[in-house]
């Protein structure tokens, strides 16, 4: 079993966690959110 350091994992993680936020699928959640907060900041006026 191969042993790794602590600085491997971190490296490697980080590689893995901006492929991750690189899909369409975080894309798509970003995208939500940043209407969501939009939104949340301007509410529509219905009166």
């Amino acid at each position: 079993m191969a042993k790794y350091t602590k600085e491997d994992i971190i490296v490697r993680a980080k590689e893995l966690a901006k492929m991750i936020s690189e899909t369409e699928e975080v894309d798509f959640f970003k995208r939500a959110e940043a209407q969501i907060n939009e939104k949340q900041k301007n509410p529509p006026k219905d009166y």
